[in-house]
């Protein structure tokens, strides 16, 4: 997601570590027993999952499925990224190819320019 997105959202990185954080707190049971230790000394001191995280994640996939499905369309139609016949290939090179990042970049720039603005929930 950071190579795909982080240039729009530099904060994305961090959130979805915050986020698999959280989804394995829920998964091994830690989030649990943290619920269960506080429900004994008080029912008002429960943990709550932090749905705004949740929230914050789904635009981040809304816009990443935008740009991976656009780079699809590019490696499929165009000369752009020639010598790659997946996006997956792309994204794994651009990890530590800095001039292919930003070629992948600029073509994802200028797909975002024309998503509608985001409207505060």
């Amino acid at each position: 997601m950071a190579t795909l997105i982080g240039f729009h959202f530099p904060e994305v990185e961090a959130k979805v570590k915050e986020l698999y954080a959280s989804r394995s707190a829920f998964v091994h049971g830690s989030f649990f027993k943290q619920m269960a230790k506080r429900s004994k000394a008080s029912d008002s001191d429960l943990p709550i999952p932090n749905f705004n995280l949740l929230d914050q994640h789904r635009k981040y996939v809304r816009w990443s499925l935008v740009a991976y499905l656009n780079l699809a369309r590019i490696i499929k139609t165009e000369r752009t990224f020639e010598g790659f016949n997946s996006v997956m290939s792309l994204l794994e090179r651009a990890i530590i190819d800095i001039d292919l990042r930003k070629k992948l970049t600029s073509e994802t720039r200028k797909l975002f320019r024309l998503m509608p603005k985001e409207e505060p929930r």
